[in-house]
């Protein structure tokens, strides 16, 4: 990002910010190549609010300078301000320099192998489950399933909510919070907008999700604060965050600032995961080597859970002798069409 007046930019496309603006929220699938195949490597938007200008950089030498450069001469989170009205001003991803440093300081430890390994049982039992409601015939959105698959260990191992009550509460209106499209954007640009239809059902609707957030939050620090067992047993991420500060030699994080960095880890890694994971299904149903035959490798490297899934996912069980007719599923059209499932 940067002020037309102050760098020398590339050139790139003179259409005005407004338009622009739209045109890229959407359409910039077909959009940025378009450019990219008129101005080169590197060209500029102006792109409201502001309007700001962004540089648009392709060229792998060129990225990787960037991403090594002094943190300092790029200030990552002064360009994703735009998420600040959701993920809030403590968010790792908004913050630079010390308070940057701090904030990964403080979540690392949750991240650990150790840690990372610890969530395992839980993260297979979610897949497990969600595999075994799949029926030989069915056609899956696999886009969709993997949604709902990410969803659960998003609100079981990172925020540690495991009762089916508070479960049932908080899927719908996370599922909501998560689901943002272009216009929603704008509201972010120009937070007047949360007082008007339709931004203002989803602001209430992020409002809800706080206050459940912030409940979760002090009833897990009490139990923290009674003493060293309070959260016994307890190893999800928030469990973790919460015992993390002191042995740092920082200041433990605040119930505010927990919950920016609890709706990063949701937003940053919800779609973005399940994307993934269903593109993975895509690419084993399109596969030859998953028709017949054992699975490669590394997929017999995994767990037995995740064998079962990958040929459920193909719609075979592991005694199957063919994997092509069943594979037909996870290549449905619904599938690879699907916009919001691009990689």
């Amino acid at each position: 990002m940067a002020r037309q007046d102050s760098y020398d930019l590339p050139d790139g496309p003179k259409a005005p910010p407004l338009k622009m603006t739209w045109d890229f929220l959407r359409n910039r699938y077909t959009l940025v190549p378009k450019y990219h195949e008129q101005y080169g490597d590197t060209f500029s938007l102006r792109i409201l609010p502001g309007p700001r200008t962004f540089v648009v950089f392709s060229d792998p030498a060129d990225v990787k300078e960037i991403f090594a450069a002094d943190p300092s001469q790029f200030h990552a989170g002064k360009g994703n301000e735009i998420l600040k009205p959701v993920m809030g001003e403590h968010s790792v991803l908004l913050t630079d320099d010390a308070q940057h440093q701090r904030a990964r300081k403080l979540l690392m430890p949750a991240f650990t192998g150790p840690s990372m390994r610890a969530y395992h049982p839980l993260v297979e039992a979610i897949a497990k489950a969600e595999v075994d409601s799949w029926h030989s015939g069915d056609t899956l959105v696999t886009l969709d399933r993997m949604n709902a698959v990410t969803l659960d260990v998003i609100l079981q191992v990172v925020f540690g909510v495991t009762d089916e009550k508070r479960l049932a509460v908080l899927r719908p209106k996370v599922n909501r919070m998560v689901d943002i499209d272009a216009k929603m954007l704008l509201a972010w640009s120009y937070p007047k907008l949360f007082a008007l239809p339709p931004w203002r059902g989803y602001f209430k609707n992020q409002q809800a999700v706080d206050e459940l957030l912030y409940a979760e939050i002090r009833e897990r620090r009490q139990a923290h604060e009674t003493g060293p067992d309070g959260l016994a047993g307890r190893d999800d991420v928030l469990s973790r965050l919460l015992r993390t500060g002191d042995s740092e030699g920082e200041t433990p994080l605040t119930d505010a600032e927990m919950r920016d960095q609890l709706v990063t880890l949701l937003l940053a890694g919800h779609e973005t995961t399940a994307s993934a994971l269903s593109w993975t299904l895509h690419e084993i149903g399109r596969s030859p080597r998953c028709w017949h035959g054992p699975p490669p490798q590394p997929m017999l490297e995994t767990t037995p859970s995740w064998r079962r899934a990958s040929r459920k996912g193909c719609g075979c069980t592991p005694s199957s002798t063919s994997w092509h007719a069943p594979c037909r599923a996870i290549r449905s059209s619904r599938v690879a069409s699907c916009p919001r499932a691009r990689p």
